[in-house]
């Protein structure tokens, strides 16, 4: 009988697949010629399909790499993007206040009501880029509120700053306004609930005690500071959006 001829050479590759030249003189060689056609197809298909899941592989693992630094990096810019955003409402506010100055709008008008909405579209404009910017178009609802929160209190102190030093430096006559209109409506309603003139003056001297630039700024403040909380709220429920990834849901537990 003959001997049965093997191949002297063995390469080592996925699924142990040999390379064309190991058919060489081999008995599946000689006697089916089309399995060296076959076996050439399978070689470089099977070597393409790694190739590509590699690249692939490497590919994905670099993008994720690269959005975890990234995020690592933006999500500490909360308090620098609020701040901006709270510089240009607290901005855009003192321009209305000048405004409405030089027009001599009067101080309880409805139109100063219009600075509630300067205030709002800063919070919803300001956690918008945030989000869409900076955490890829999510954001939690406690991350939306303390974006708005601080929009809201760096506004807040920046405006009360500013009317300090217009009612004590700029145009003090303007406090004065301020205050006599004040007590004006104070006085008729205490006239509507029958107080007499002995009840209405230590009244009215106290209201007068807290109508100075500096308590008035701090009162600003602080009332701000509760409504700021309240619109931050509310813009918070609606500005929110989770990230139902993966990814999200795993950084979420982390």
């Amino acid at each position: 009988m003959g001997k049965l001829l093997i191949s002297h050479r063995s390469t080592i590759y996925p699924c142990y697949i040999p390379v064309l030249g190991e058919f060489n003189r081999s008995w599946s060689y000689k006697t089916y010629p089309f399995a060296k056609v076959l076996l050439f197809v399978i070689e470089k298909t099977t070597h393409g399909i790694f190739v590509v899941f590699n690249q692939v592989s490497y590919l994905c693992a670099k993008s994720n790499l690269k959005n975890r630094i990234n995020m690592e990096t933006k999500s500490r810019s909360l308090f620098n993007n609020a701040l901006i955003y709270g510089l240009l409402t607290a901005g855009i506010s003192i321009v209305f206040s000048i405004l409405a100055y030089i027009l001599d709008v009067p101080f309880k008008s409805p139109i100063m009501y219009f600075s509630f909405i300067i205030l709002l579209a800063g919070i919803i404009y300001g956690t918008l880029q945030y989000r869409n910017t900076y955490l890829g178009g999510y954001i939690s609802f406690g991350k939306a509120f303390l974006s708005g929160f601080i929009i809201v209190m760096v506004a807040a102190i920046v405006a009360a700053l500013y009317s300090y030093v217009f009612l004590t430096f700029i145009d003090p006559a303007y406090l004065e306004k301020i205050i006599v209109q004040s007590m004006e409506e104070t006085e008729a309603k205490m006239i509507e609930k029958g107080l007499s003139e002995d009840q209405m003056g230590p009244a009215l001297e106290m209201t007068r005690k807290f109508m100075s630039p500096a308590i008035m700024s701090v009162f600003s403040v602080l009332g701000s500071a509760l409504f700021g909380a309240i619109l931050s709220l509310l813009s918070a429920a609606f500005l929110k959006k989770e990230d139902k990834t993966f990814d999200g849901q795993f950084k979420d537990v982390q």
